[in-house]
């Protein structure tokens, strides 16, 4: 502010306000917002300068006792009845002036201008300030071209209560449709909801960093939050744009990948991450690279990636391989229900069926099956009573049950329902190589325990698909980490844009059981709505780490509901810029108390690197395709250093098995990645080095005769 004393005093104009009345009678209470008039009526080179002091009370109510003294003897003259009737008014007036805890403060109020086009344009602000405030008393003015100085005094002698003085001082109203854009932006503040963090709260360099805290005044103030409850599951939302993506990597980068480079190959928390988009997931990869780039050592025996669609060498993943501590029952209701989650027209009979058919595959011990063999166990007969004949029937009383009194019936009606649904394995290339496998690859449980870090790119996987694929690694992952002591190293699945893997039914369980046996869960989604009501209920109510970005009109109310509406208004997470996040978190203060925080920050950019370790310029996208590339490249030379089969051997192998060529292979513990491949002998009959099915084997049907 320029103050117009530096001007000489013969181009000024202005003037002092004082109270008309000398007794402590009442203004106007604020009501109406005139700050905006006033800056609209103002001269260009003018100044308003309000000054306020506490003044005693006990002053003030001495003036107080006094008026009503004089009103006490005017009721002795008849003759000053009508006066003394206003007189009682005015006590009456004062007092309202208390009817709350008010505070009196001696108020000066000043103006200044220069030019004489200027004289008018105060007499308007006064204008304007009288006929907001005058009420039992009155303003008047008095002229002054000193009315405004660099180190003022208190000159006139206007009392004033908090609730009138507030006609003239208070803190803007923001939300007010009457104050202009351009003029909030002029006033500093903080987002309605959103405090400042105290000096001593996520300030520790040594936590996790996040960003930058997001303050109309505080800049540069680095947010780090505590490690511990990442563990603890967290939800990140926001719309295409937004950066969710951006906020979802720095807290894996800064949580799991910068420990586990930093590691030195000892034990650190671990991640599995399955990205429906393919760009995090290589991210990720891309950064591994750069840290061994610039001299890390990589402990890559723990690192793992898998592309599923169209990968040359694919991953196994049986379904009826058994897992631990499970029963055949367990296992073959949760594959059931994998299966039957991802149709919208339930059939109750294909159902019990394909539920039968898994059981049955499951319970025999002598021989690994697949999911290929369903249909195979419903149309041939001879098979289906070879392996119910290794069966213990006292074990499995009510699978030979269904088979000899239920089965016959239900095929006749629901044998092709059943089949459309193994369709999703047998008619797409990705999903028979990965399902139709007899071993399995993942080694969950040391994945868990040595803290591995495995990545799984469903891109150009259809939506069905990427569904039974995140449904079954999230069931496999939760059942094994129940195997696990309580308190084990920390290992989360995170499911990035979690919206386009669907309803996946055990990701409520993981979320409200899994955590004491060291497995949490992160989920990324651009619609809270998207989720099923069942995980977006548990996500509410079992955890509280929330990261919101900017949301659309209709997703913003439940996202601030999950934040609290209390304290976040949902038009404040549709006005996010790109890279700001609403965060709710937990901190812990040094004496143990635990207080939930919630904070704006806005986190940094992220980058991709060059071969060489130097950045990648996103806006060159020739550059940032050919680092995807050999990056993806990279990835894939792990499968190969693991000697995996190729697609190519795959198809023959699973070709093979399910046409009787090749032996099928007896029950044995999963094998790990770093033992050799063991080559499967081949029957007498078919020459060692043939590659490619007979004519004989062409004309066998896919599922036997």
């Amino acid at each position: 502010m320029r103050f117009l004393s530096e001007e000489r005093e013969e181009k000024r104009f202005g003037f002092h306000l004082r109270q008309a009345k000398q007794k402590p009678l009442p203004f106007k209470k604020f009501t109406v917002d005139i700050a905006t008039l006033l800056a609209e009526q103002l001269p260009k080179d003018a100044s308003l300068q309000v000054m306020f002091e506490n003044y005693p009370l006990k002053t003030f109510r001495q003036a107080m006792n006094e008026t009503e003294k004089d009103t006490q003897r005017m009721t002795e003259q008849v003759e000053a009845k009508e006066k003394m009737n206003r007189q009682k008014e005015l006590v009456r007036d004062m007092g309202k002036r208390f009817e709350s805890d008010e505070v009196i403060y001696r108020t000066s109020i000043g103006f200044v201008a220069t030019g004489k086009e200027s004289k008018a344009k105060l007499f308007d602000v006064f204008n304007t300030i009288a006929t907001t405030m005058n009420d039992s008393n009155r303003l008047k003015r008095r002229r002054n071209k000193r009315a405004v100085q660099l180190y003022p005094r208190v000159p006139e002698k206007i009392l004033l209560t908090g609730s009138e003085l507030a006609n003239l001082v208070h803190l803007p109203q923001l939300a007010s449709d009457k104050l202009p854009e351009e003029t909030k932006k002029m006033i500093p503040h903080n987002v309605s909801g959103i405090g400042s963090l105290p000096n001593n709260v996520m300030n520790n360099p040594t936590d996790l960093a996040l960003g930058v805290m997001q303050h109309p005044v505080i800049k540069d103030r680095k947010v780090f939050i505590q490690g511990m409850f990442i563990g603890e599951h967290f939800v990140v939302t926001g719309n295409t744009g937004s950066g969710k993506s951006t906020v979802l990597n720095t807290l894996i980068n800064e949580g799991f990948l910068a420990p586990f480079i930093a590691s030195d190959g000892k034990p650190t928390p671990g991640l599995t991450f399955i990205d429906p988009a393919r760009d995090t997931a290589i991210t990720f990869f891309n950064w591994i690279l750069r840290a061994e780039t610039l001299g890390a050592t990589i402990p890559w025996e723990k690192v793992h990636y898998f592309k599923l669609a169209h990968g040359k060498y694919p991953i196994g993943i049986n379904l009826l391989g058994r897992i631990e501590g499970v029963t055949v029952d367990a296992q073959a209701d949760a594959i059931s229900e994998i299966i039957e989650n991802v149709f919208e027209n339930k059939a109750e009979v294909a159902a019990r069926l394909l539920r039968f058919c898994i059981k049955t595959l499951l319970a025999d011990e002598e021989v690994v099956h697949t999911i290929l063999e369903v249909p195979r166990l419903v149309d041939d007969e001879d098979y289906r009573e070879e392996l119910l004949g290794r069966l213990n029937a006292a074990e499995y009383y009510d699978l030979l049950n269904y088979w000899e009194n239920d089965a016959e019936e239900n095929i006749k009606t629901s044998a092709t329902a059943l089949k459309n649904r193994i369709d999703l394995f047998s008619t797409s290339s990705s999903m028979k190589r990965i399902f139709g496998q007899q071993e399995n690859h993942l080694e969950v449980k040391r994945y868990m325990e040595e803290g591995h870090f495995v990545f799984f790119d469903a891109s150009n996987l259809g939506a069905k698909e990427i569904n039974i694929f995140s449904s079954y690694v999230s069931y496999l992952y939760y059942r094994i980490s129940e195997t696990r002591n309580i308190g084990a190293n920390l290992h989360l699945l995170a499911i990035d844009e979690a919206h386009r893997v669907g309803d996946v039914f055990i990701l409520p369980k993981i979320i409200a059981e899994s955590r004491k046996f060291g497995f949490s869960l992160g989920i990324s989604t651009q619609r809270l709505a998207q989720l099923s009501k069942e995980l977006r209920d548990t996500l509410t109510e079992v955890q509280n780490n929330f990261f919101v970005c900017r949301q659309g009109s209709k997703d913003s109310k439940v996202a601030a509901d999950n934040i609290g509406t209390d304290l976040v208004k949902p038009i404040l997470l549709e006005k996010l810029e790109k890279r700001e996040v609403v965060v709710k978190y937990p901190f812990v203060y040094p004496n143990g108390v635990e207080e939930q925080q919630r904070f704006m920050v806005k986190v940094p950019p992220l980058d991709k690197y060059q071969p060489d370790g130097r950045v990648a310029d996103f806006g060159n996208k020739e550059l940032i395709a050919s680092v995807d590339a050999w990056t993806a490249e990279r990835a894939e030379k792990l499968s190969e250093d693991r000697e995996y089969l190729t697609s190519e051997k795959v198809d023959k192998e699973i070709y093979h098995y399910l046409n009787g060529i090749v032996p099928k292979t007896k029950k044995s513990p999963v094998k790990r990645e770093t033992e050799p491949e063991l080559p499967i002998k081949q029957p007498e009959s078919i020459p060692k080095e043939s590659t490619e099915p007979t004519e004989e084997e062409k004309s066998r049907s896919l599922f036997g005769a």
